[in-house]
């Protein structure tokens, strides 16, 4: 079978394409007197019946928070009238999927407080119908604020664009904060649907199958490299065996954790990452020529052994190497060194 995703569309998608490419459910809206684009149930019922779920959006029309509380509330209640139009169970079983925040990430900005309002409007509403908890779309940002008011609000359906970091390429960093990730630049093999990344199997579908969404492989990140500033990255890239994951900055955390941030610790905090090792220097190139002189070159084991590298990175790698090990015998050039081969192994990994 294909790699699991989910897709969302406006329209109906052939269930039997959806199936065999591996979609384990379709996100589509529930129908109101101003959502033209609703589901009914006889694509529901093909859908089910070629082993795909369905994930029941509701939206009305663009910004709608804008309208704070009250909005909320009457688009809501014309929601659950076409929810119960449609069958859908109430039991907790199948959970709306609210959208907080489009077509316009920018809306955002200066309308926090009607943000909250509405998403505090969905979390009254929705907790007083009998529905514990429920999904919400938008930026980074917008679904941070809306979650401040809404505690029922448990999943993140985020757009990988805004603000979670997608890539031209359509990739995603190591770490988002997101349980499914809607992408803007990368297609979806069926047609007229968009591509989603689960990082959460069940989003509250309707039905489909118990599919397993492939899993990070953390031991692909072993190192966990902390700092922000060029000297920072390159020392940690070097000491950590040429193997590092994401890089974290910010506030440090409790004090008992030195000068580690609390991103970072939050990051390692979460399951299968207990065995994920921390790097981390200061913004002092002294400390770590200590440790450099006993760490070995690429070629010569311990982790440095170019595995994965691109050529170009691999000479970077020795070019770095080789300015960073004149450091430990040459103390009095150790900081313009150190900032001339991190910029070169910056340029090289960037």
């Amino acid at each position: 079978m294909a790699d699991v995703w989910a897709a969302d569309a406006a329209t109906n998608p052939d269930p039997t394409a959806l199936a065999e490419s591996g979609c384990l459910f379709i996100a589509r809206y529930v129908g109101t007197a101003y959502q033209r684009y609703g589901v009914d149930r006889t694509y529901i019922d093909a859908c089910l019946a070629n082993g795909v779920g369905v994930g029941l959006i509701m939206q009305e029309w663009a910004s709608q928070f804008l309208g704070g509380y009250a909005a909320a509330i009457a688009c809501g209640q014309r929601m659950l009238a076409g929810w119960d139009r449609l069958g859908a169970p109430r039991d907790g079983s199948v959970i709306p999927m609210v959208v907080m925040v489009d077509p316009n990430p920018g809306a955002v900005p200066g309308n926090e407080g009607a943000l909250r309002d509405f998403a505090r409007g969905w979390h009254d509403l929705l907790t007083r119908e009998g529905f514990p908890e429920w999904t919400g779309y938008g930026s980074r940002y917008g679904l941070d604020v809306a979650q401040s008011a809404a505690p029922s609000m448990t999943r993140r359906w985020g757009v990988g664009t805004w603000g979670f970091g997608e890539r031209g390429d359509g990739s995603l960093p190591a770490d988002v904060p997101a349980d499914m990730i809607q992408h803007g630049n990368r297609g979806a093999p069926v047609p007229r649907t968009d591509y989603n990344t689960l990082f959460r199997l069940d989003m509250g579908q309707w039905g489909g199958p118990a599919v397993k969404p492939p899993e990070r492989k953390v031991n692909d990140m072993p190192y966990i490299a902390v700092g922000n500033t060029p000297f920072m990255r390159a020392a940690a890239y070097v000491d950590g065996g040429f193997r590092v994951g994401p890089i974290f900055g910010g506030p440090p955390g409790p004090a008992e954790y030195g000068a580690i941030p609390q991103e970072a610790l939050d990051w390692k905090s979460k399951p299968g990452r207990d065995a994920v090792q921390f790097v981390f220097f200061d913004d002092d190139p002294e400390r770590f020529v200590a440790l450099l002189a006993e760490r070995p070159t690429p070629g010569e084991g311990g982790g440095g052994d170019g595995t994965g590298l691109t050529a170009e990175q691999r000479a970077a790698v020795k070019t770095a190497e080789a300015s960073l090990r004149s450091i430990a015998t040459n103390a009095a050039e150790s900081a313009k060194a150190a900032t001339t081969a991190a910029d070169a192994l910056g340029n090289a990994f960037d």
